[in-house]
């Protein structure tokens, strides 16, 4: 597993003679009993694998909830509904897909750098969003709008 490159092959190795190489290596009570032995093995892979699935699956939703849920996004989306230009264009009601990007937080301190999907009634878009923490307080820097189809963007900056 923590050899490069190997790791990637290893899998489809042991899927093609891993069962030949158990036979080999172990003394059975009977080719049954080997066979109900590998059935164990192979049912148990089929659960790690998908409780691992389900892990990434619920920690990608968990974190989308929870940049979500931040106050740079909420900044960002309170402004977006305050712009008369915006919200025209866009028509109301405004909703918003998961944001993409990062926060970082330091202490006091931090740093948010995201994009999210809005949609109103009339068209859709794109907002873009810079904002920074300083001493627990969050200040957006620069925020647009950008909507599909049209050429330039709304800045939604103060």
């Amino acid at each position: 597993m923590f050899v490069p490159f190997v790791n990637i092959v290893m899998p489809f190795v042991l899927g093609a003679k891993g069962s030949a190489w158990a036979w080999r290596n172990k003394r059975w009570e009977s080719v049954d009993h080997f066979k109900q032995v590998q059935r164990k093995w192979a049912l148990w892979s089929v659960v790690v694998y998908a409780a691992l699935i389900g892990l990434f699956v619920a920690l990608f939703f968990l974190v989308m909830a929870a940049m979500k849920n931040s106050e740079p996004y909420e900044l960002g989306y309170e402004r977006l509904q305050r712009n008369p230009e915006a919200m025209n264009v866009l028509g109301a009601p405004i909703t918003t897909g998961f944001p993409m990007g990062s926060i970082e937080v330091s202490g006091s301190k931090g740093k948010a750098d995201l994009s999210f999907p809005v949609e109103g009634s009339k068209s859709r878009g794109t907002v873009y969003l810079e904002a920074t923490r300083e001493l627990g307080a969050w200040r957006i820097e620069h925020l647009e709008l950008e909507i599909e189809g049209r050429p330039d963007r709304i800045n939604l900056s103060p």
